[in-house]
């Protein structure tokens, strides 16, 4: 949590967090659908484990198309991925998919995530489709970047650091 607030503080602008999500345009459907593989392109991220500033939230409620927000509601679905939408829309920025540090498994759960479901992945596919004809274009940008922890705050060993007066990462 640490390493994203500290990312999240470099780029206030942007939604900050994970898991990510990307859209793909299918040319043999001539559309758009949402995908949670795992890949290195990111387009969005769920807004469930991210940071955001607080005035996101503000354009969320007063500026959103009402387009948008009666489909939210209709649905009980997708307000993440119209909040992704807006926020790309207005900054013209991707994201920042930020990895956690280590991956959690729980043993004991079950496999019942709603990304496996595949009504899931129409509806989310519908959502993607209503907002880009409400937004009048496709704002997500799909970016291959991400903000990896790698070494953050681990005790390095000082003999093994290139510049060794720089302190601890």
């Amino acid at each position: 949590m640490v390493n994203k607030t500290q990312v999240w503080r470099e780029f206030p602008d942007r939604i900050v967090g994970f898991p990510s999500r990307n859209v793909l345009f299918g040319n043999d459907t001539h559309s758009w659908k949402y995908d949670s593989e795992w890949t290195n392109e990111v387009s969005m991220v769920l807004t469930g484990v991210a940071f955001y500033h607080k005035y996101w939230s503000y354009v969320y409620t007063t500026q959103l198309p009402g387009d948008v927000k009666a489909w939210v509601d209709a649905n009980m679905n997708c307000e993440d991925i119209a909040m992704n939408f807006l926020v790309s829309n207005l900054t013209g920025k991707a994201p920042i998919k930020v990895t956690p540090r280590k991956k959690f498994k729980c043993g004991e759960c079950t496999s019942g995530d709603l990304s496996a479901n595949e009504a899931h992945m129409v509806e989310r596919s519908q959502c993607v489709r209503h907002f880009t004809r409400v937004f009048g274009t496709m704002p997500l940008k799909t970016v291959e970047f991400r903000a990896d922890p790698v070494l953050f705050m681990d005790n390095f060993p000082k003999k093994l650091k290139l510049y060794d007066d720089m302190g601890s990462l």
